[in-house]
């Protein structure tokens, strides 16, 4: 105490924020210590097993939703061709059947055109 007391005053406030600084980084130390026996590194361990479990679950899902869009995609182009086809050969069908329709159409009108013809003949030869 005695070289203490003969020291300049500045040189002992040094040596206080000195004593301070340590003081400060034990304690600093000691929460750090007591932290990590608190959440360690199996607690650390714990939490990342949980995120890669996490994680491989999502991809997981991931992977299933892209597969099932893909398969809802491939039915729906599937299903497209085929209406599609079907609407060709509905439309051809119905393309022949009007073909039918105006030939019977046509047919009518040449046969009632000609019993019109017919008609008049016989009002000819009777008169």
């Amino acid at each position: 105490m005695e070289t203490l007391e003969k020291k300049d005053p500045q040189d002992l406030l040094k040596l206080m924020e000195l004593f301070e600084a340590q003081l400060m980084y034990a304690e600093q130390r000691r929460l750090q210590l007591n932290m990590l026996q608190k959440h360690g590194p199996g607690g650390y361990r714990q939490e990342s097993t949980a995120l890669k479990a996490a994680a491989d679950n999502i991809s997981r899902k991931a992977t299933e939703l892209k597969k099932e869009t893909f398969d809802i995609h491939r039915e729906r182009k599937t299903t497209q061709a085929e209406t599609g086809k079907t609407i060709k050969e509905l439309e051809d069908e119905w393309q022949t059947e009007v073909e039918k329709v105006n030939a019977l159409r046509d047919a009518i009108e040449h046969a009632k055109h000609q019993l019109e013809k017919s008609s008049k003949e016989i009002e000819n030869i009777e008169n």
